[in-house]
C-alpha cells in the first residue's frame, strides 16, 4: 500500500530523487488533513478489471502490478490517462511535473503544447500576482500545473519551453493533492481489497454444530476467480464463562467482562483438511481431543482456506460464522412422555419446583457409556412479579446467570443408541424458583475420574408456566354482547324455534372433578383420569378463579382437560350428560428471556373480570355463544 501511494508522488513516478523538499514535504508541512479528508470521502477506484488480469510485465505477472503500471502509456500519447484503466504512476507520470523534470526531455508529458500562461493572486492583501501554466489537454486539466519566478515573463519561448524559470509553489501542490490524493486512497483500497478478496460462503449443517466436531457446507463464492486445491482449518474464538460458588449447588455464571473470574478469549485450531473448493463441499472439523465449553460467550468461527485462488497460489481466504447462538449437541433432551420437565402444584410467589426430569437420546453410534450425567439448569431471577404482563427486572447483577447442579439421582451412566432414557435430577438443596427467567439446560455426560466432557446436550426449555382455570358460564354471549346466563329473555330466547331443550343452553353451570394435562406439541394422547398434569378437586363455582400450578415445559405445546359440567338453575331442564367432557387445546408456554438479538420478551397476561391469566396454558370454561360466530372479548366483562 506504501509502495501504491507513492505512485502518486511526481517525485516517484518520474525516478526525480528529492533531496530537497517537494510535493510530499508540502503535504506534511502544510497539515493538509484538508485534502486528505476531502479524498478519503471521494476516491477514485482503479477499474477493478485490473486485478481480475494479468500484469503486462512478465517480472512482475500478478493482477496487482496493473495498480502501479499497465504499460499503456509509453510517452506516445496523454489524453487518456485520467482513465481509471490505467496504473496510477502512469497517471501521474503524464499529467504532473517533479521539480527537477519540468518539460524534461526525459519525459515527453506533460508537454509545452498544452500549457497557457495566466496570472493568479498569491497576496491579496498586496495584491501580488504570479504567472502560472495551466495545462489544458493531453490529459488531465491541472490549473495550476507550474508557477513563474519573477524573471519568467522576460524569458523567451524557447526558454520557458524547456523549464527555466519555472517551480512549483503552494498553489501548484494544492492542486495536486486535489487531483492525486484521491487516487492515492482509491488505489490503496483496491489494494487492500485485493489482498482480501477472496470469499468462502459458508452454512453450517442441520444439527452441525456440536461441542466436538463441527460441520458445514462451503464453496468458493470469490467473484470471477476460482479457488482450487488448498487446505481448510476451522478457527474457533470463545469466551468460557467462569463460575463462582454461591454456597451448595448453586453457582454464579460470571459476565466474562465484568465481575470477578474476568475471561479472556480462548481458541481452538482444527487440524488441516485437504479440500477443493470448487464446488460445495462438506467439511467436518473434529474438535473430540479438546471439545468446546458447555458455557460460552462471544462465540465465532472462521474457516481459513490457503491454496491456489485465481492465478496465485498460497492465497488466503477467510470467511466468518458468526454469530454462533446455539451448539448443537449430541445428546437430544426431548420432553418426557408425560409433557413437563418439572411441575409444583405450589402457587405462592415463593412457590419452586424441587424435580426436574429429561428424556436424553443420543445417535452416537453404539451409544455412550461409563460416564456420569450431572445437570447444570441457568437462570436468572425476576426481581417482582414476572406475571403482570409487563418487563420486569432480574437478577444478578453483573453476571449472566445463577447455575444450579444436580447429580442424576438413578445412577444412569449411559444412553444406547437411539433410544430414550429419563434421567431424573433432585434440585431440592437449590430449587428452581417460579420466577426464574431465561431458563438453559444443560445435560453434561462426563468422565467420573477425570471429569473430562463426553458428551453434553442442550435447551432453551420455557420460563415457569402459570396453569390458571376460571369459570365463565354464567355469562354467555349473545349476538356479540355479554349476557347472564339463566336470565328470563336469554332463556326466553333460547325456545324461539323449537320445543325444549331449544337451540342453545342458557343456564349457569358450575363444574367439577378437573384434571388437566401438558403434552407435546405433536402429541397423540389426551388427559384422563390416570394421565394428568394437575387435578382440581371440588367444585369451580361459576365466576372463580384457581391456579393449578406451574410448570417447565417446551414453548409449544398441547393440554387437555377433562371436566364435569353442574347445573345450577332448578329451571334447567336442558339435557347436559352427567359424565365428564375431554377437551383439547394447541397452546404456549411462557417466554420470559432476552433472546439472542437482544429483544426481552415477557408473558402477557389477559384479564377476565379482575384475574390475571396466561392464555396459553390456561382454560376458561363458558358456554356457547349464540348465534354461532357470536364474538364478546373478555375485556367487555365486569
Amino acid at each position: 500500500m506504501h509502495l501504491s501511494q507513492d505512485m502518486s508522488v511526481p517525485e516517484h513516478a518520474r525516478n526525480d530523487f528529492h533531496a530537497l523538499p517537494a510535493y510530499e514535504e508540502w503535504l506534511k508541512e502544510k497539515s493538509s488533513l484538508q485534502y486528505v479528508d476531502a479524498a478519503l470521502l471521494n476516491p477514485k477506484s482503479p477499474d477493478s478489471n485490473l486485478l481480475y488480469q494479468e500484469s503486462r510485465f512478465n517480472s512482475a505477472p500478478v493482477p496487482v502490478a496493473n495498480l502501479f503500471d499497465t504499460n499503456q502509456y509509453v510517452g506516445s500519447e496523454a489524453d487518456t490517462t485520467p482513465g481509471l484503466s490505467f496504473g496510477l504512476s502512469e497517471y501521474t507520470n503524464a499529467n504532473f511535473f517533479s521539480p527537477d523534470t519540468i518539460f524534461s526531455s526525459s519525459y515527453p508529458f506533460p508537454r509545452w503544447a498544452a500549457m497557457q500562461e495566466w496570472d493568479d493572486i498569491i497576496d491579496p492583501a498586496k495584491a501580488t500576482k504570479r504567472t502560472y501554466l495551466r495545462k489544458l489537454g493531453d490529459g488531465e486539466h491541472v490549473e495550476h500545473i507550474a508557477a513563474g519566478r519573477w524573471f519568467y515573463k522576460y524569458l523567451p519561448t524557447a526558454m520557458k519551453s524547456s523549464g527555466y524559470g519555472l517551480k512549483l509553489d503552494d498553489k501548484v501542490y494544492v492542486d495536486y493533492a486535489q487531483l492525486l490524493l484521491p487516487r492515492a486512497v482509491g488505489y490503496s483500497a483496491a489494494l487492500l481489497d485485493y489482498f482480501f478478496r477472496g470469499n468462502i460462503s459458508i452454512m453450517p449443517a442441520t444439527n452441525g454444530i456440536t461441542f466436538r466436531s463441527i460441520k458445514l457446507t462451503a464453496q468458493n463464492s470469490t467473484p470471477n476467480e476460482t479457488m482450487g486445491v488448498g487446505e481448510a482449518r476451522l478457527v474457533i474464538r470463545y469466551k468460557a464463562l467462569p463460575e463462582t460458588p454461591l454456597g451448595g449447588s448453586k453457582y454464579l455464571l460470571n459476565n466474562p467482562t465484568e465481575g470477578t473470574g474476568i475471561a479472556d478469549y480462548a481458541y481452538k485450531v482444527s487440524a488441516p483438511l485437504n479440500v477443493d473448493l470448487t464446488t460445495p463441499q462438506e467439511l467436518t472439523f473434529d474438535f473430540s481431543g479438546d471439545p468446546l465449553p458447555y458455557n460460552f460467550d462471544e462465540m465465532t468461527m472462521q474457516l481459513v482456506f490457503k491454496g491456489k485462488l485465481g492465478n496465485e497460489e498460497g492465497s488466503v481466504a477467510v470467511s466468518k460464522l458468526s454469530p454462533i447462538g446455539e451448539v448443537y449437541t449430541n445428546i437430544a433432551l426431548p420432553l418426557p412422555s408425560d409433557g413437563i420437565y418439572a411441575k409444583t402444584s405450589n402457587i405462592g410467589s415463593n412457590a419452586t419446583f424441587n424435580e426436574l426430569r429429561v428424556t436424553a437420546q443420543t445417535d452416537t453410534p453404539g451409544g455412550i457409556s461409563g460416564g456420569v450425567f450431572s445437570l447444570v439448569l441457568e437462570y436468572r431471577l425476576a426481581t417482582k412479579d414476572p406475571f403482570l404482563s409487563q418487563p420486569v427486572a432480574t437478577v444478578p447483577d453483573n453476571a449472566v446467570s445463577y447455575i444450579i447442579r444436580a447429580s442424576e439421582k438413578n445412577g444412569v451412566n449411559g444412553l444406547p443408541e437411539n433410544e430414550p432414557v429419563e434421567l431424573v435430577f433432585d434440585l431440592s438443596s437449590a430449587p428452581l424458583p417460579v420466577w426464574a427467567t431465561d431458563v438453559y439446560v444443560n445435560v453434561v455426560y462426563s468422565d467420573p475420574d477425570t471429569s473430562k466432557l463426553l458428551a453434553i446436550g442442550y435447551s432453551d426449555i420455557s420460563e415457569p408456566t402459570p396453569v390458571d382455570i376460571f369459570n365463565n358460564a354464567d355469562m354467555i354471549c349473545i349476538s356479540d354482547q355479554w349476557k347472564n346466563a339463566g336470565d328470563p329473555d336469554v332463556v326466553a330466547l333460547s325456545f324461539i324455534y323449537g320445543i325444549p331443550p331449544g337451540i342453545f343452553d342458557p343456564y349457569p353451570h358450575d363444574v367439577a372433578d378437573i384434571y388437566y394435562k401438558i403434552s407435546a406439541a405433536t402429541a397423540t394422547d389426551s388427559v384422563s383420569e390416570s394421565l394428568f398434569t394437575f387435578q382440581s378437586s371440588g367444585i369451580l363455582f361459576t365466576n372463580s378463579y384457581r391456579r393449578l400450578g406451574f410448570v417447565l415445559s417446551d414453548y409449544d405445546i398441547q393440554h387437555s382437560n377433562q371436566v364435569l359440567w353442574l347445573k345450577t338453575d332448578p329451571n334447567d331442564d336442558w339435557y347436559y350428560p352427567h359424565f365428564p367432557q375431554t377437551y383439547t387445546h394447541n397452546g404456549t408456554a411462557v417466554r420470559n428471556q432476552i433472546e439472542p438479538d437482544g429483544t426481552y420478551i415477557y408473558p402477557g397476561m389477559f384479564t377476565i373480570r379482575g384475574n390475571l391469566m396466561w392464555a396459553g396454558a390456561g382454560i376458561v370454561y363458558t358456554n356457547r355463544e349464540y348465534p354461532a360466530g357470536s364474538v364478546c372479548t373478555w375485556d367487555a366483562l365486569h
